[in-house]
């Protein structure tokens, strides 16, 4: 019951907050037009109290609109906070190239570009650059493959403020909200 008073409680407090779901761009018949993909990336550097393991977010924006969003805990432990978001521009990265792939086979478009956000410097020097340096040598090789799209000018990386990330918002502790599953009910 607490959690329910909790729920309608949050829902009438941010009854005013809407998405945005009017696209700034329409595509013409031409084929010509170059679409631009804007994924917005974060992580928490060992959010979780017991297994220490990192969340990684992602907001992967079509067009000015928000198509798709993606809070996920990671595989490894992170070492860093940058190599937290290393690991969060990966699942950013990949996520969008499948969108990319989706776009390119189905004609709309014959360049589509990646523009990938990070509120993190480490981050998007590690995925920027190319190799490794001696505190990165452990990390895999799938998330180096990062390194090597932004060398050929698939991906773009750039920064953003962290207040005007909206990938922040998967990555933020809601200890005392209400949570979804079959233990919670």
């Amino acid at each position: 019951f607490a959690m329910l008073k909790h729920l309608i409680r949050y829902l009438s407090g941010t009854k005013d907050l809407v998405q945005k779901l009017a696209p700034n761009l329409r595509l013409s018949n031409k084929k010509n037009e170059n679409i631009v993909i804007e994924t917005f990336v974060d992580s928490d550097w060992a959010g979780c109290h017991e297994t220490r393991k990192s969340t990684s977010g992602m907001a992967l924006c079509l067009f000015g609109v928000n198509i798709s969003s993606i809070a996920r805990t990671q595989q490894t432990i992170a070492l860093s906070s940058g190599e937290a978001e290393l690991y969060a521009i990966g699942l950013g990265v990949s996520e969008t190239l499948f969108v990319r792939s989706l776009l390119l086979e189905s004609n709309l478009s014959k360049k589509v570009f990646i523009q990938l956000f990070t509120d993190s410097t480490a981050g998007k020097s590690m995925a920027s650059r190319f190799g490794t340096s001696k505190k990165t040598k452990h990390v895999q090789l799938r998330f180096l493959y990062v390194q090597e799209l932004c060398k050929s000018g698939v991906v773009t990386i750039k920064k953003v403020l962290g207040t005007l990330n909206p990938a922040d918002l998967m990555t933020k502790d809601c200890s005392g909200s209400l949570s979804i599953g079959a233990e919670s009910w």
